[in-house]
This record gives structure tokens, C-alpha cells and sequence, in this order.
């Protein structure tokens, strides 16, 4: 060992593969729309995956590719594979990676699933509501994707007094790309029944609508209130800065991780609820009169 120190010498993986038909690789699909969450959450899965003496190979794909993403994962050995977003269904991933190669899914959902990994879109739109609500909104609009769970603005309903009464005004926008998301601010800022309280899918499109108000001399949060999630880093230093609500990307990572590791030894993952946090700023206020 001393003599390895000395010369720098650094262990073959390709060799060592070939001795133990292992080759220490768990491979991820990543959704290309979702890069903002990755970093976050390799840095919660790398030093599980270190001490046990993996690597992550990462591959940008889409829902629509990623027929083509896992063969090349498979063809350079993944032992395992860790979807982010992006994923076909259950019965399509079983029937691609067989009953050799375990996987898991990180992403939000409608049913429980021991494969999947929730980030907390739904209880984190639990919180927002339910702050927003204290605050006196009655009309709240949620700025989601196609793939938030519809199960949140079911949750969110039930948070009104009475639940499913007329008045208050709850309503979604889904939008595919930055541009949808611009489009659909414009029609709903412009429109009569203009909401108090947004309440967005990422704190990246809470930005986009932290800018469609400046340009439209909407002040925030004096006549509509902004909530975003995930708690970016930019979050804190945008004007006004941004009442959004943390989910633990570095925790979720470590359970990936976790459950992965013990699937590729035979052990079912156990499922937990996701750990989100409001944390408040200065884009949310009391609702106008």
C-alpha cells in the first residue's frame, strides 16, 4: 500500500469488472428539463454510493428517449438505474431492464409506489395553501407541469372553508416550457379575474412570474402574492426575494442511494414521506383588499 501511495498508483475498474463481473456503475436518466434538481441530488447520493464503492453514469434524456438512454447504460454495465423525472411506465422499465437490473424512480405521483421516490410537489403545495389561506387569498392560481400530480389541487381544495365552497377561485396552468409558462402568465394577469397568490411548480417559474408582474407594473406581494418550490439558491436574491418551499434534494438523494443499494442486495425499499419546509420571504403577503 505504501508503495501504491508512493508511485500514485490508481485501481482499473475495467479490469477490476472483469474479475468480479461487477462493474460498480449505477446509471441515471436524467429529464433535461429537470437539471436544477440534479446537482442537489447527486451530492446526496455520492458519498452513499463512495463508501460503497459505486460511480453514477448520468444521461440527459426525455420521456420520449429514454428507450434509447437505457440501452446505452446497460451496454457500459449500470448495475442499477435511478430515473429523475423523465420515465416510461413500470411495466416498460421491467420490460427493458429485466429482473437483473433494479431501478427506482424519483419523481412526484398520483398512487404509492415502493419504486418511486417522492420530491413533495403535493405536500409542499399542502403548505403553500395553507400559509397562503392564513394570509386571507381566496383566489389562488398553481402554475404546474403536465406531470404535477392532480392529487395536489384535490389536497389544496380541501384546504378551503368549506372545502369546495364557490367563492374562493382555484385554479391551474400547465405549461410545457418557459414559454408556455410566459404565455399563460400574460392571459392570467391580463384577465379579469386576476388571482391574488401564484403558486409555481419550480422557484424558476416563480422568477418568470416575478418578471411578467414588473413588466406589467404589478406590484408584489402588495397586489399578488408569489410562491415558488425547491428553495434554489437564487431564490433569496430576487425582488422581492422569494417565499417558496424547500424539499430535501440532499436527503433524497441519501434515500435513493439507500434504496438502490439495497435493492441491488435483495431488499425492498421502505417508503417515507418526502421533507418539505415553507420557508418565508418577502414575494408573499397578505391579500389585497
Amino acid at each position: 500500500m505504501a508503495a501504491a501511495a508512493r508511485l500514485g498508483y490508481q485501481g482499473n475498474w475495467a479490469a477490476r469488472a472483469l474479475a468480479t463481473r461487477r462493474s460498480g456503475l449505477i446509471g441515471w436518466v436524467v429529464d433535461a428539463e429537470g437539471q436544477a434538481v440534479l446537482s442537489d441530488l447527486l451530492r446526496g447520493a455520492a458519498s452513499r454510493f463512495d463508501h460503497a464503492g459505486y460511480a453514477c453514469l448520468v444521461t440527459l434524456s426525455s420521456a420520449m428517449a429514454v428507450g434509447t438512454a437505457l440501452p446505452a447504460l446497460l451496454r457500459r454495465g449500470a448495475e442499477a438505474v435511478i430515473f429523475v423525472g423523465a420515465h416510461p411506465g413500470s411495466g416498460d422499465i421491467s420490460a427493458q431492464l429485466g429482473a437483473s437490473v433494479p431501478w427506482l424512480v424519483i419523481a412526484d405521483g398520483e398512487a404509492p409506489d415502493p419504486r418511486r421516490i417522492d420530491l413533495g410537489m403535493a405536500a409542499g403545495l399542502d403548505l403553500a395553501v395553507r400559509y397562503l389561506m392564513e394570509l386571507g387569498h381566496q383566489r389562488l392560481t398553481f402554475l404546474l407541469p403536465g406531470t404535477a400530480p392532480s392529487r395536489a389541487l384535490a389536497r389544496a381544495d380541501r384546504q378551503r372553508d368549506p372545502p369546495g365552497s364557490a367563492s374562493p377561485i382555484l385554479s391551474s396552468v400547465r405549461r410545457a416550457d418557459p414559454n408556455a409558462t410566459k404565455s399563460a402568465l400574460g392571459e392570467l394577469l391580463a384577465g379579469p379575474e386576476r388571482p391574488t397568490a401564484i403558486v409555481c411548480c419550480s422557484d424558476t417559474d416563480a422568477v418568470i412570474a416575478l418578471r411578467e408582474c414588473a413588466l406589467r407594473g404589478i406590484p408584489v406581494p402588495e397586489a399578488l402574492s408569489i410562491v415558488g418550490f425547491g428553495d434554489e439558491a437564487f431564490a433569496r436574491h430576487t425582488v422581492p426575494a422569494l417565499t417558496t418551499v424547500r424539499c430535501a434534494l440532499r436527503q433524497i438523494g441519501e434515500q435513493a442511494a439507500a434504496a438502490i443499494l439495497g435493492l441491488i442486495e435483495g431488499i425492498s425499499p421502505e417508503p417515507r414521506a418526502p421533507a418539505v419546509k415553507l420557508v418565508i420571504r418577502e414575494s408573499a403577503g397578505r391579500a389585497p383588499r
